[in-house]
């Protein structure tokens, strides 16, 4: 449970900050290696890139960063955390 608390500080941070982020970017909460203001800011950064350019830059598949939105964000959303925008 502990190891989650950080990627959804992270997550509920870029949903606030960036309304409107796309769905496959919130995998980059799971990147996050702490929950330093530093470290959020190198996450921010990231997602400003489009989708293939963050999987090189952090070197994952399209099939692992797949899997990663479909964790935490359906988690978020289900807890009423955040909303998914149509």
């Amino acid at each position: 449970m502990v190891k989650l608390v950080i990627p959804y500080r992270i997550l509920l941070k870029l949903t606030q900050d960036k309304p409107g982020i796309e769905t496959s970017k919130l995998m980059l909460a799971l990147e996050a290696e702490n929950d330093s203001q530093e470290e959020y800011e190198r996450i921010l950064a990231l997602s400003e890139l489009e989708f293939i350019s963050i999987l090189e830059e952090i070197n994952i598949s399209e099939h692992q960063a797949r899997n990663a939105v479909k964790i935490l964000p359906s988690f978020a959303v289900q807890a009423g955390d955040i909303r998914k925008q149509r």
